[in-house]
């Protein structure tokens, strides 16, 4: 039977610096062993049909901090630099018996829901001192580590990414992820960029 969603959504966000060669930064990436302390960052949203069977989602950390890129790294809308940096998530606490799923789907999108953009990244949503956007060409692109593919389609919709329920892949298996700069213009300049990240948890 296909039940309505039931979602939960948590807030990842990206934050990184694009400068010109050959200036650099050092890496300032939080410890990817740290766990949040509580789940005080969660954002819960439902949609739906309210019933005892939703799921917690969990990243194993929601501030991903990327190291800095020079803007020759790219070479034209939809190249990404080479720098990956990995993440994963737990769908977890389901009250629903695991024996009654079949799939878990995972779908990855944006508070505003509209900065996604060909072809497949999060748009930049960092502001300069004027509070008003950072257009430098770039946005953050993540991936899904099981066969490299976008979670974004190429015209920059969100995807549902399929996880069958097994006996060998239950429901909480660890699912890994990783994002990489993209550009999204015909011109990069320099400057922050910046991605806060929704991602959206439900099965059947």
């Amino acid at each position: 039977m296909l039940m309505k969603p039931y979602f939960r959504r948590l807030m990842l966000s990206f934050i990184a610096l694009l400068f010109f060669p050959p200036i650099m930064i050092t890496q300032a990436m939080a410890d990817a062993g740290d766990e949040p302390e509580s789940n005080a960052s969660i954002e819960f949203k439902f949609s739906g049909t309210l019933q005892l069977t939703t799921c917690d989602v969990r990243f194993n950390r929601d501030l991903l901090v990327m190291d800095t890129v020079a803007i020759n790294s790219f070479t034209g809308p939809g190249s990404v630099a080479a720098l990956r940096v990995p993440f994963s998530l737990h769908v977890e606490n389901c009250l629903l018996s695991s024996a009654t799923m079949s799939t878990i789907l995972l779908s990855f999108d944006t508070q505003a829901r509209t900065d996604k953009v060909a072809p497949g990244a999060f748009a930049n949503q960092a502001k300069d001192s004027h509070n008003q956007p950072v257009n430098n060409g770039v946005g953050i692109a993540v991936f899904d580590q099981r066969d490299d593919s976008n979670v974004l389609t190429p015209t920059g919709e969100s995807r549902s990414l399929t996880y069958p329920v097994t006996e060998s892949s239950p429901f909480n298996t660890e699912r890994y992820f990783y994002s990489q700069y993209m550009q999204t213009a015909p011109a990069v300049v320099a400057g922050d960029v910046s991605v806060v990240l929704v991602v959206s948890s439900f099965y059947n």
